[in-house]
């Protein structure tokens, strides 16, 4: 079992360097004010956007795992960031803020182009608190801080530029929503958004014109709060982690119009879960622990019957809330918003499966509360 499961591993992983996809992704940082420029990046990146001293900080991860500040790093922002994410191809940069979206072009060597003259390309009250493109590349969804609706746009590829498309209001929550975060599955079938005591919120979604349909809401227990979630590669399985009295990770199987079902057991987590993470083999799962600095990792052949992994959990930095695996799917990277260290690279163990240890680590900036990287 043992053999067979690494030789699924290791195949995995080499399909990921071939095809090069990934997770999330963010910027790059030499800034020129023009906004027509198309972004043309093939490098392996991973940006940490810092609230605390609003920038973007940019590194290129090497094949030996070491991380390298891209040039002009860290990149300032107009405004403090809370969420990033990049284009499925590549070439273009959003970072969502109180004030509205950003764009930036990807250059070569992760160089920065503001769209739009750097001004705003959206304008908004509500605040954005969470981005997310779906699979094909043509839409943009924005997770509003109002607590009441989701914004979508379409992406010119030629310009990035945004167009709203439209503007949908959730309803029926038990509690009050406190959104967290939004995650479109692989498939581009469904989307999902946590939003604390308010619960998780079901959309089917149409990537041909974009529509977004919500199907249902699936209510955290008494005392409980909705914190974040993942999606496997195959959308088969969803991961959420819950802070309360519920505290810890449960996973769910997606069905016919994104509904959920519970699996079984809730999986002891460490204090405060506030990001998850899965392997490129969809074997291992990974929990950011921001109370307590730590990463809880859980394994199994069948997501309904999780074990801790050897090791768990693992140590990384204060206020640990964000992790995501990198283009190659060999490295997992984690940021915290108290440093010590701000930003952790970790390379997955070939002979303990699953089990991961940090192969290097750099200072970005003040408050490091979101984190992307290059698909």
């Amino acid at each position: 079992m043992k053999t067979s499961r690494t030789i699924l591993r290791v195949v995995a992983l080499c399909m990921a360097c071939v095809s090069v996809t990934a997770l999330t992704g963010c910027d790059g940082f030499f800034f020129k004010e023009t906004s027509t420029s198309t972004g043309t990046s093939s490098g392996n990146y991973v940006y940490v956007a810092n609230q605390g001293s609003t920038t973007l900080a940019g590194f290129q991860i090497s094949t030996a795992g070491a991380l390298t500040a891209i040039t002009g790093s860290p990149f300032s922002l107009p405004a403090a960031p809370i969420t990033v994410t990049v284009s499925r191809a590549n070439t273009y940069v959003f970072v969502g803020t109180a004030l509205g979206i950003y764009g930036y072009a990807i250059g070569t060597g992760g160089v920065l182009t503001a769209l739009n003259s750097g001004s705003a390309l959206v304008s908004t009250l509500s605040g954005v608190q969470w981005l997310e493109t779906s699979p094909d590349g043509q839409w943009l969804l924005s997770l509003n801080q109002d607590g009441v609706t989701i914004s979508e746009y379409s992406i010119a590829a030629s310009t990035g530029l945004l167009a709203l498309a439209q503007t949908y209001t959730y309803t029926g929550l038990s509690g009050i929503a406190l959104p967290k975060m939004l995650r479109i599955a692989p498939n581009g079938a469904s989307a999902f958004a946590t939003l604390g005591t308010g619960g998780e919120v079901a959309f089917t979604f149409n990537t041909s014109n974009g529509l977004l349909t919500q199907t249902g809401v699936l209510n955290p227990p008494n005392q409980s709060s909705d914190a974040a979630i993942a999606i496997d590669s195959n959308s088969a399985f969803l991961y959420l982690v819950r802070t309360g009295t519920s505290q810890g990770l449960s996973v769910y199987t997606m069905g016919a119009n994104a509904s959920l079902t519970s699996v079984g057991a809730t999986y002891t987590t460490g204090s405060v879960p506030a990001s998850v993470a899965i392997d490129p083999t969809n074997a291992y799962v990974y929990v950011a622990n921001s109370g307590d600095g730590t990463i809880s990792g859980y394994g199994s052949a069948t997501p309904s019957q999780l074990s801790t992994l050897s090791g768990s959990p693992y140590s990384s930095g204060g206020g640990v809330s964000a992790m995501g695996v990198d283009s190659t799917g060999k490295w997992l990277l984690a940021s915290a918003q108290s440093g010590s260290p701000d930003l952790t690279l970790y390379g997955f163990d070939a002979t303990n499966l699953g089990r991961i240890f940090s192969v290097s680590s750099t200072a970005t900036g003040t408050t490091a509360i979101a984190l992307a990287l290059t698909h």
